[in-house]
C-alpha cells in the first residue's frame, strides 16, 4: 500500500486542541489512564452492560432516581451519591452482570464528550492495550486519532506514555500499516523509549501521580500501569460505551 493510502495514526494532547483533527470517517482513542478509561475497561470486564458517560454532575445525579448504579468522582474524590468512585480497583471480583453503569470524572467523561461528534469512539487504557492494537492491525482502515484527556485540558505524562506505547506497539507488529508522520505522535514515542523500562519510576514525575499519592491513591496508579488486565474492547455508540467484539470492522 502507497504511503498516501494508509490511514494516520495522530495524537491529540488535550480535549481542547480536538477540533483540529476533527474529520470525517475517523476512529477516536480517548484515554485517560488515572483514572476513567482504566476504571470503564474494569467496569465492563466486570460484567457492566454498558457504561453511560456523563459530563455534567446535575445530569449525572439525575439517574440515580432511574435505578442506575453511579460511580463519580472530582478532583480524585468520590461524589455524594455515587455507588463507586473513580477507581478501577472498585470493580475487582464484583459480578455486575446486565448493569448499567453511569460514570462522571474530572477529565475522561468531557473528553469522550469532545469525541462523541466523531464517528467512532474507543476507550483506550493500558489495561486493554494489546486489544486495541490488534484491532487497529487487523480490523480497521479509517484514520486514528489518539485523544487524551489530560488534566483539566493540559498535558498529561500518563496519557501520553500510553499513546507512546500503542503506537510502538502496532508499528513493531505492522510496520507498514498505518502514516505515522504526526510531530505529537513521534514524541509520545520518544517518550514512551525512554519510561518503558520502569514506568512506575518514570511516572513519579507526573503531577497526577502526586495528586493521587496525596489522595493515598497508590495501588490505583499501580493497576493503572498494568499491561492488559482486560480483553475488553469498549465502544462508544448513542452515549453508552459498550463491550465490541474484536472481529467486528470499524
Amino acid at each position: 500500500m502507497n504511503d498516501i493510502n494508509k490511514p494516520k495514526i495522530q495524537l491529540c494532547l488535550s480535549p481542547v486542541s480536538f477540533p483540529i483533527y476533527r474529520q470525517k470517517e475517523l476512529l477516536v482513542i480517548v484515554t485517560d489512564v488515572f483514572r476513567a478509561t482504566t476504571t470503564i475497561c474494569a467496569a465492563i470486564h466486570a460484567g457492566v452492560k454498558a457504561v453511560i458517560p456523563v459530563a455534567n454532575r446535575s445530569k449525572w445525579i439525575d439517574y440515580k432516581t432511574q435505578g442506575y448504579i453511579l460511580a463519580g468522582e472530582r478532583e480524585g474524590l468520590i461524589l455524594p451519591g455515587a455507588d463507586f468512585g473513580n477507581s478501577p480497583l472498585a470493580f475487582i471480583n464484583q459480578d455486575l452482570r446486565g448493569e448499567n453503569l453511569v460514570l462522571s470524572t474530572t477529565n475522561g467523561t468531557k473528553a469522550l464528550a469532545v469525541a462523541d461528534e466523531s464517528n467512532t469512539v474507543v476507550v483506550g487504557a493500558f489495561s486493554n492495550l494489546s486489544v486495541i492494537a490488534e484491532k487497529l492491525i487487523h480490523y480497521n482502515n479509517k484514520n486514528v486519532v489518539i485523544l487524551c484527556s489530560g488534566w483539566k485540558n493540559m498535558f498529561s505524562l500518563e496519557d501520553t506514555l500510553f499513546a507512546g506505547a500503542l503506537i510502538s506497539e502496532v508499528i513493531q507488529q505492522a510496520p507498514d500499516r498505518y502514516q505515522t508522520n504526526c510531530d505529537a505522535a513521534q514524541a509520545s514515542i520518544d517518550l514512551w523509549e525512554k519510561a518503558k523500562h520502569n514506568l512506575m519510576a518514570y511516572i513519579q514525575k507526573a503531577s497526577h501521580y502526586e495528586r493521587l499519592m496525596k489522595l493515598g491513591l497508590k495501588d490505583d496508579i499501580y493497576f493503572c500501569l498494568q499491561f492488559n488486565t482486560t480483553e475488553v474492547f469498549p465502544v462508544l455508540t448513542d452515549n453508552c460505551i459498550i463491550n465490541q467484539n474484536l472481529d467486528h470492522s470499524m
